[in-house]
């Protein structure tokens, strides 16, 4: 028996008719706790660039860190591609789930990979040629963009800033009914907690944040600063459906980390998400839908800005905007369109 550390990145087992990797993760860890793992960190829950047009919900990947019987790499494997099979939805045609299995250090390689896939386009070619040149343990279905993720995730190890995020789950059968997380319990949570958890309950017009809508079997989500915070905060919550599992994720939700890269307008991308520093170029004006726009310019190269109207008040931050005002922008970069 040779014991190293093992490192496991997930992403894309889930489609819109259900399913979630983060669950799926929380069943792997089920699954290696009962074979004694030894767990080094949290489950990472790691939000790549949320640009990108053809994520899921969240643009998240998941990482496992434990010591493990290097010898059982391959049965390792062999169990997980069969609970990928047993899990999605294979007639869904754009459920791309990779898993990689990299034992002890993490290529350089890798690592530089998961600093671009927070807010570029990466290419699955280039996944599938890391995977080659590394001789990474893998499984890939569909088109194989979920490798892409899975890289991501173990590539990177949450070094700097980071949250936490507690996940309740219902269970499977349960997943076509009502959640019904109570929004006074939640309301009383924030009180008591304070800026410990965030982005719970939207405070334009008091709406529930940790409560997602779709037939997957997440019942809410608590993001926070420490495990402890959010596991406490979780304990003030009432929901009209059982909690089946929960698990608490190492993440960098809320930090930013995917706006830390500065371009030139010239060397902007469909889909980055990016840093741009300049002028204010042309008044913001309103147009259909609510959405306000104005131009900038850095130099010789000018683009169009918007402000969409789920925004709401930060629309009238930018409508004070005036001509030749010194801006940095935080964004996301669309392809034009008339």
């Amino acid at each position: 028996m040779s014991i190293k550390e093992i490192h496991i990145g997930l992403d894309d087992i889930d489609s819109p008719q259900g399913g979630c990797t983060t669950h799926f993760a929380s069943q792997l860890v089920e699954y290696f706790t009962k074979e004694h793992a030894e767990w080094k960190d949290y489950p990472r829950l790691v939000r790549l660039n949320p640009g990108i047009p053809y994520r899921t919900r969240g643009n998240g990947a998941v990482a496992l860190q434990f010591l493990f019987d290097v010898g059982r790499i391959n049965e390792m494997m062999e169990y997980i591609e069969q609970m990928v099979h047993n899990y999605v939805d294979e007639t869904y045609p754009n459920t791309n789930p990779g898993v990689v299995v990299i034992a002890e250090e993490i290529p350089a390689d890798v690592r530089v990979l998961s600093r671009q896939a927070l807010w570029r386009t990466v290419p699955i070619d280039l996944a599938r040629r890391l995977v080659k040149r590394n001789n990474i343990v893998h499984y890939e279905g569909g088109n194989g963009r979920g490798l892409i993720g899975a890289l991501s995730a173990v590539g990177n190890a949450l070094e700097e800033d980071h949250t936490y995020e507690f996940i309740a789950y219902r269970a499977m059968d349960q997943c076509g009914q009502k959640r019904a997380v109570d929004l006074e319990s939640v309301l009383e949570m924030v009180n008591r907690m304070g800026n410990k958890v965030f982005s719970n309950v939207d405070p334009t017009d008091g709406k529930l944040l940790i409560e997602p809508h779709g037939p997957d079997p997440v019942i809410f989500g608590i993001r926070g600063e420490t495990a402890e915070d959010v596991r406490d905060a979780a304990n003030l919550v009432k929901s009209g459906q059982n909690i089946d599992r929960w698990m608490i994720f190492r993440s960098n939700q809320g930090t930013g980390e995917h706006l830390r890269y500065t371009s030139k307008i010239q060397d902007l991308r469909p889909y980055m998400a990016s840093i741009v520093h300049g002028f204010v170029e042309s008044r913001p004006k309103i147009i259909d839908g609510g959405h306000v726009v104005f131009g900038v310019r850095d130099g010789r190269q000018r683009i169009d800005c918007a402000a969409y109207e789920p925004t709401r008040s930060f629309r009238e931050v930018i409508k004070a905007l005036r001509i030749g005002d010194d801006i940095k922008i935080h964004a996301s970069v669309r392809p034009s369109s008339r």
